[in-house]
């Protein structure tokens, strides 16, 4: 085993000698090629959620919708929640909802989604309030 590695060596070692200005390039070469590789998969690998409480939207990254929850033991009566209440118990606050950049935000009653129309990046609340629809 000893022997065998050594002469692996040995004819790797007498190959190189000869040719070092090929494999110096070769090495640059793979080098450069990894780098390329790692550089544009980081930049272009993206993560997008195509769910959205229970909803599809198309390939829209720069929407985030807040759900919050009343509760009197939160700051400010609200607790941000995952999913949209139980409507049998809580109520879509249609006042109070909103988004940072002007977005439409609509709540349906029935299939308890939302739909939001934004033009760009946007930041939407929806409030749910104790108690059935008014």
């Amino acid at each position: 085993m000893k022997n065998s590695l050594h002469s692996i060596t040995e004819k790797i070692k007498n190959f190189l000698v000869p040719h070092k200005i090929i494999a110096g390039i070769f090495v640059v070469l793979v080098l450069l090629l990894g780098i390329t590789f790692l550089r544009s998969f980081a930049y272009y690998e993206k993560s997008v959620p195509d769910v959205i409480v229970k909803s599809k939207v198309g390939n829209i990254p720069d929407i985030e919708i807040r759900i919050m929850q009343a509760d009197g033991n939160a700051a400010g009566g609200y607790k941000q929640i995952t999913e949209v209440p139980d409507t049998s118990s809580y109520h879509y606050n249609e006042t109070k909802s909103h988004c940072a950049n002007k977005s439409t935000l609509t709540f349906n009653k029935e299939s308890n989604n939302f739909t939001i129309e934004a033009e760009g990046t946007d930041l939407c609340f929806a409030y749910f309030d104790n108690g059935k629809t008014q």
